[in-house]
């Protein structure tokens, strides 16, 4: 526990200091000698709306910045990290938990191991299971800090596929990523229950229309069209795979179409969408027909 007096400063001053992201106060805090406690957990006194008894949680500061409301969180977050603050596996879990991607990010960057479950689930379950911004980048950013894109939760044994596919806000390029990393798209959970039967479940939600004021309660709403865009992945890429091709030769698939296309209007045997027509023309020079298809972009890209 934080004594009652270090670094000059209160308890309870550091921990008021932490959540409101006055960086200032807590850098003199650790100048001061703080950062001999900066792993130990420190008492929070709080009450709750409409209700006049006091409560008190007992948190380390890192816990404390994240679910503070300052805009400087990530930035603590990042300050108690240098002056020796251990990267734990729940403030990577609360830090998704509050939707707080920035300081998910910046404990993935500090080496926090995102592998181990905690409770049912791993890191990547809630990342993939929940409504978050830049869910693309943190899912990435967990898959390459070694979590598994085919991590069981203990029980009825769900996949982050899965969870991504029944989630009715989940950013479509979740789903690819998770397939580029090796998901088991025919995989099977406890109960029977595939990738697609997650995805249908999605299809019987409302549509939502404001992508800015998301809903709390996803079981009854979804965005339109990510649940009918999750079939016809799957369905498309197990028909790819069916017939003998990769999930690399499935994203490349696009592009070899552009090129393909490019020989028969060179041969006069076709011709390129009016958008197109200038990169298509004969006289567009190769080195820069290759440039442009480094950047293309299609739906099946991670």
């Amino acid at each position: 526990m934080i004594p009652a007096h270090s670094g000059g400063l209160l308890a309870a001053e550091v921990v008021k200091a932490v959540r409101e992201g006055d960086l200032d106060a807590v850098r003199s805090w650790l100048a001061a000698g703080g950062d001999e406690f900066v792993n130990e957990p420190a008492r929070y006194e709080y009450r709750r709306p409409l209700d006049p008894d006091v409560y008190y949680a007992t948190e380390k500061l890192i816990h404390h910045a994240i679910s503070g409301d300052s805009a400087n969180s990530t930035a603590m977050v990042e300050v108690l990290l240098q002056a020796g603050a251990r990267p734990e596996l729940d403030f990577l879990m609360a830090a998704i938990g509050r939707s707080n991607v920035n300081a998910a990010l910046t404990l993935l960057a500090h080496g926090v191991d995102p592998t181990p479950r905690f409770g049912v689930w791993t890191a990547i379950h809630y990342a993939a299971n929940e409504q978050l911004p830049n869910q693309a980048g943190l899912i990435r950013a967990l898959l390459d800090a070694g979590a598994s894109a085919n991590a069981r939760t203990s029980g009825n044994h769900v996949t982050p596929l899965m969870f991504a596919a029944g989630n009715g806000f989940t950013c479509p390029r979740v789903l690819r990523l998770l397939l580029k990393y090796g998901a088991d798209v025919d995989a099977v959970a406890g109960d029977g229950r595939t990738v697609d039967d997650f995805a249908r479940r999605v299809l019987e939600a409302s549509i939502w229309h404001d992508p800015h004021h998301l809903p709390r309660d996803t079981r009854i709403w979804r965005a339109p069209g990510v649940a009918e865009g999750a079939l016809a992945l799957f369905r498309d890429f197990r028909d790819f795979r069916a017939a003998g091709g990769t999930w690399k030769r499935f994203v490349r698939e696009p592009r070899e179409e552009l090129l393909i296309l490019r020989r028969l209007v060179g041969r006069f045997r076709a011709a390129p969408p009016s958008v197109l027509f200038r990169l298509f023309r004969p006289q567009f020079p190769d080195v820069l027909f290759w440039k442009v298809l480094e950047f293309w972009r299609s739906e099946r890209d991670a």
